[in-house]
């Protein structure tokens, strides 16, 4: 399986909410930034604490490819997230509760890809596009 073919993957996991297709994907040593708030995940559990959380804020959340790109190692990874904050959400200051706001982001992430495993990146999205549409909704 390419390198790309394995990310999009952990993509496609998400939206069918299959994590454990997902967590296959990654090295036990995975280390993972999300840029904008700063938080780090860790190993399959980290990716399958991150995609809980996000499932759980989103219930109806879903990622649509819209750009993947891959170079040796790295794969980069644009993409459109869109979904109905109708779950509570991690913020800064712990659990927020649900707007029931729309919400659509462009994101990418960079992936590193070492045996077939991804190995770390980092997730790039506009936290303030995020607040401004929870607080809008």
């Amino acid at each position: 399986m390419s390198n790309a073919n394995l990310v999009r993957k952990t993509y496609d996991a998400f939206n069918s909410r299959d994590f454990e297709s997902a967590i296959e994907c990654v090295a036990e040593d995975l280390d993972w930034t999300e840029v904008a708030s700063g938080r780090r995940y860790q190993g399959p559990e980290g990716m399958m604490r991150e995609f809980r959380e996000w499932a759980r804020a989103f219930p109806d959340g879903s990622v649509e490819i819209t750009n993947l790109i891959e170079s040796g190692e790295w794969v980069v990874v644009e993409f459109t997230v869109r979904g109905t904050n109708t779950g509570p959400m991690m913020g800064p200051d712990g659990e927020m509760p649900p707007s029931n706001a729309m919400v659509e982001l462009q994101s990418c992430d960079v992936l590193r890809v070492v045996d077939g495993r991804v190995v770390g990146g980092r997730g790039y999205f506009d936290l303030s596009t995020v607040t401004r549409q929870l607080e809008s909704g």
